[in-house]
């Protein structure tokens, strides 16, 4: 630097002549005046301007280039010592910036000056923090905001407000500024009552608890939860901040960022990588207090606990039921504690931050503090049940087995042993679930204990409690209800008669009358048996009548007495009371096969209740089917008669698969086979009429000019056609060309709907129309000439703008108009087609203009359209008679009813169509022969599916019902096998028969 300064003072000056000549003294005494950016413009300027002094321009030039290089040397330096935080390097490199070049330095020097005011701030508050004065760093961090003078410097919040981005997002930034300024003075204010918590707590867990002491220790500790709330604010105000700064660096097209934004964030969340900033001081201010509080109860707790404990294990069970409780409450207590405790763990995803080893270590010991509160709870209640269950046990009636039966107490006896029964089973019931709770419990400990946590004495206590509920279910609830269940089966007796034979035969009888079996085998040799559930119904229900009886003696012993639990099967006298010997079986024997046989009854009975209920529902659901086709069939709706046919026959199928009845039989078969014919003439029938409708419509469209239109319906028509006829339909066939010479010859001169240019053509159409009716010539005129700009050759633009030049200057429309249509006329008299059809086109335009004109031009334009093939010339009489006679032969042909005769007489009347399209008679004609041959000619198979066909059928009359269903729809893929009537109806049985429809 120092050479470089000693370079420029001592640069030699020229001659004083020289120098004012050329101005290079001028530029000279800038560089010596430290004025780089103006020496470089009257520099560049002397280049320009006088080449012969290039040399000694040059040499300036350089000189202030090396000014400018180690400018920029130092600034990187600068920079470097900012990303750093180099205070001290910061401030010696801004005095080199100022004494290198003053014109550029000031602006770097004040933001540096500012950011290491701000970090010498931070580091104090820094120090403070470590020093365990959370207070005083919360005091200084909002110096800069609270009391910029004190501070030392002000942030650049008049900068940011400024810059442009808008009042929503300065207010947002100030209100967050505000908030935060208000939570820390809030903390620094109330820090000396936050530490004098857990002094407060040793008074509250000294005594007895109140009863409502969760609601007070949230009382107690309310402060810390309050400012674990407020560094949980704080983190969230400062997350928005960065979202905000984010967005503004985001959509600068620079990428700046905003130092006002960065300065906040800072004081907030601290620099990277330290602990440091508003929120980590509101974490120490109240998190030493929350600690000290948790292991205060946790430790409180757990000696609770283990006084309650050691008066369970004295046999004081009324005291130990009193300790457990209290000792539940205080575990509880300890639970909410280090719930206070987790929010310092509650890091926010917005800073950055992550868990640190440390904190991660205390999430740990935190999980497993909470983990044995609640366990500890969990185990209190678990005691206090048992003694429960102690207790009810020695208040039940003592058992001797031994003492004799008094016939007149018996009655009572036994409910009083069954009251006792029902209590002990619903305890040995919950016994045995503790059991198992509490040894899962205690497996999942002991794995927590061998992977490191500090709950390894959890799993011993675990397991002991287990222990104890197995120890009083196994020795004295089992050895009780033993005791009763004994002396039950000596009061009830035994030796009940045994009735399972008739009621056995009665079961088979019924059955067979269901199923259409006999004695239990279904006979082969048909796809539908028949079934009688009516007949059977009530000897099966005779059948469930004297096994009640049987089973209401029985039960009484074995229901009762509860044989199936372990305990009492191992109890003395069991075997000989309910097993009974090889020469007389036992009531168990007895009991299972009456229950056995009663169970299958009522499933039987209801099969054959449900199979009577949905015979009939199925029936009747045809039923409404068939009618619905009918009246389908007098609205002339074939494809609803087809659809409500099908219906009916699946249903009168799943009728008969139930139960046999004559009229599902004959509506499956003769009523389906006439609807389906009746249906095929109905189609052909609609297809003509529609055929017919379609071509009036077509005539008219094309009488209308809508060749487009035309075009479309006839397609259409066609279509709909198609869809239920084979052929194709004569009277079409000389429409089409008409249509396509109309269309061809009306290109560009219609624009169909579809045409993305439609909308636009027919908007300024619209306006054109609106403009002339309103005076408006001038914009109408403009509005037609965008139409034409658009489709040049759109007739309703072409004729609008006739009418706008006749209502401009009718005389010379009138005189222009006839000229031309003479020319036209003269036009359409060429054998040229290209002539005729430029002459119709502008024909057609004047004949819109003036009925006058329409009268004058029609002769001519009628013509044109013969000659131009858009509509055919009347026939002549002589075809008029030659298509008639063609008429009456094919009526007489069809007359004989073949298909040869048909087929010949709808080949002649397309010969007469051909003469004469307009032959309504050969059209409607024509249309009822398809209808007779149509309805003639039924569905018949090829003979590779007849094969298959039969095949199904041979199998589905042998059962095999899956294997006929699956050549069935071999043969239905083809879609004319689809209209064969038998194949249709052995499809809807198997679907039947498979439960498939």
């Amino acid at each position: 630097m120092l050479c470089l300064a000693l370079a420029l003072g001592g640069a030699s000056p020229l001659h004083a002549g020289g120098q004012a000549e050329s101005g290079l003294g001028e530029a000279e005494k800038l560089i010596q005046q430290q004025k780089y950016s103006d020496a470089l413009r009257l520099l560049a300027s002397i280049q320009k301007d006088k080449p012969d002094l290039a040399d000694e321009t040059a040499r300036l030039i350089a000189q202030v280039m090396a000014v400018s290089q180690s400018y920029n040397k130092v600034l990187a330096l600068l920079q470097e010592a900012r990303v750093n935080g180099d205070i001290q390097a910061m401030q010696k490199l801004v005095a080199q910036l100022m004494k290198i070049d003053p014109s550029r330095a000031p602006e770097i020097a004040q933001s540096t000056s500012l950011l290491a005011g701000f970090l010498m701030l931070m580091n104090d508050a820094k120090d403070l923090l470590a020093a365990g004065k959370p207070a005083d760093a919360l005091a200084r961090y909002m110096l800069p905001i609270s009391d910029p003078a004190h501070a030392g410097f002000a942030l650049p919040q008049k900068e940011f407000e400024a810059a442009g981005y808008g009042p929503l997002i300065v207010a947002t930034v100030t209100q967050a500024v505000t908030l935060t300024l208000a939570t820390a003075t809030a903390a620094v204010t109330s820090a000396s009552e936050l530490a004098a918590i857990p002094t407060k707590l040793v008074s509250f867990l000294g005594g007895t608890l109140p009863p409502d002491s969760p609601s007070a220790f949230d009382a107690l500790i309310a402060p810390l939860a309050e400012y674990a709330g407020s560094e949980g604010s704080v983190r969230a105000l400062a997350a928005s901040l960065m979202d905000i700064r984010a967005t503004l660096q985001r959509e600068s097209s620079t990428n700046r960022d905003s130092p006002y934004l960065q300065y906040l964030v800072w004081l907030c969340l601290g620099r990277q990588g330290t602990q440091e900033g508003i929120v980590y001081a509101l974490q120490q201010l109240w998190e030493g207090s929350a600690r000290s509080v948790a292991e205060s109860v946790a430790k409180n707790a757990a000696q609770s606990f283990d006084s309650a404990r050691a008066r369970f294990a004295a046999g004081a069970l009324d005291a130990a039921a009193a300790a457990f409780s209290n000792a539940a409450a205080r575990n509880l207590l300890s639970v909410k504690a280090a719930g206070l405790v987790s929010a310092a763990l509650k890091t926010s995803a917005a800073s950055g931050w992550g868990l640190s080893a440390d904190d991660a270590s205390r999430a740990a010991a935190l999980a497993a503090q909470v983990s044995l509160a609640q366990e500890a709870v969990a185990e209190a209640g678990a005691y206090q049940q048992l003694i429960g269950y102690k207790s009810e046990l020695a208040a039940l009636p003592a058992v001797i087995l031994e003492a004799p039966v008094d016939p007149a107490k018996s009655g009572a006896d036994l409910a009083l042993l069954a009251s006792a029964r029902a209590t002990i089973a619903g305890r040995i019931e919950d016994s045995n679930a503790q059991q198992k709770l509490w040894t899962v419990r205690a497996s999942v400990w002991d794995s927590a204990a061998a992977s490191g946590a500090a709950s390894a004495r959890v799993g011993p206590s675990a397991r002991a409690m287990a222990a104890l509920f197995n120890e009083f279910a196994l020795n004295e609830l089992q050895r009780r209800d033993a005791l009763y269940a004994m002396r039950i089966a000596a009061i009830n007796g035994s030796g009940f008669p045994s009735r399972l034979a008739s009621a056995i035969q009665l079961r088979i009888k019924g059955l067979d009358l269901r199923d259409g079996s006999i004695n239990g085998e279904v006979p082969k040799g048909s796809s539908l048996v028949e079934k009688h559930p009516d007949l059977a119904i009530p000897v099966l229900a005779a059948a469930s009548d004297n096994l009640d009886a049987l089973i209401a003696d029985i039960s009484a012993q074995e229901q009762v007495l509860q044989a199936e639990k372990p305990w009492v099967k191992a109890s003395a006298g069991y075997d000989a009371i309910f097993n009974g010997t090889a020469a007389s079986p036992g009531d168990n024997q007895l009991l299972a096969t009456a229950r056995d046989e009663r169970a299958h009854l009522d499933a039987y009975r209801a099969a054959a209740l449900a199979q009577q209920d949905d015979a009939a529902l199925a029936s009747r659901e045809g039923d409404n089917w068939f009618n619905q086709a009918q009246a389908a069939l007098g609205k002339r709706d074939p494809d609803g008669a087809e659809s409500f046919l099908d219906k009916a026959v699946g249903s009168y199928i799943k009728s008969l698969a139930e139960a046999f009845s004559d009229h599902a039989a004959t509506r499956t078969t003769k009523d389906q086979e006439d609807m389906a014919a009746r249906i095929v003439t109905l189609r052909s029938s609609i297809a003509v009429a529609n055929a017919q409708k379609a071509i009036a419509a077509v005539n008219q469209l094309l009488a209308n000019k809508d060749f487009l239109g035309a075009s479309d319906a006839l397609d259409a028509a066609a279509r709909d056609w198609a869809q239920s006829q084979s052929d194709t339909y004569p009277p079409f066939d000389s429409l089409r060309l008409n249509i396509q010479n109309a269309v061809e010859l009306s290109q560009g001169r219609e624009i169909s709907s579809l045409d993305p240019k439609a909308d636009i053509v027919n908007g300024f159409i619209k306006s054109a129309q609106d403009n002339l009716a309103g005076g408006k010539l001038q914009a109408a005129t403009q509005n037609v000439n965008d139409a034409l700009a658009v489709a040049p050759n759109y007739g309703a633009a072409k004729v609008l703008k006739l009418q706008i030049q006749k209502q401009t200057n009718p005389v010379k429309f009138q005189t222009d108009a006839g000229s031309q249509m003479t020319l036209y006329t003269n036009m359409a008299r060429s054998s040229v087609p290209e002539d005729q059809r430029t002459a119709y086109n502008a024909l057609l335009d004047y004949s819109k203009l003036d009925p006058r004109f329409s009268t004058q031009l029609a002769p001519t334009i009628r013509e044109l359209e013969y000659q131009l093939n858009l509509v055919r010339r009347p026939p002549t009489p002589a075809q008029i008679n030659q298509s008639n006679t063609l008429v009456a032969q094919a009526n007489a042909r069809q007359q004989e009813g073949s298909p040869e005769a048909y087929q010949a007489a709808l080949d002649l009347l397309k010969q007469a169509i051909q003469i004469n399209p307009d032959n309504a008679a050969a059209s409607v004609l024509y249309g009822q022969i398809v209808q007779k041959r149509d309805a003639a000619a039924p569905v018949t198979l090829s003979p590779a599916d007849a094969a298959k066909y039969a095949q199904a059928r041979d199998l589905a009359n042998s059962g095999s019902y899956q294997n006929a269903y699956d050549l069935v729809m071999e043969v239905w893929k083809t879609p004319r096998n689809q209209g064969y009537a038998s194949l249709k109806l052995l499809k809807k049985k198997l679907e039947v028969l498979l439960n498939l429809s």
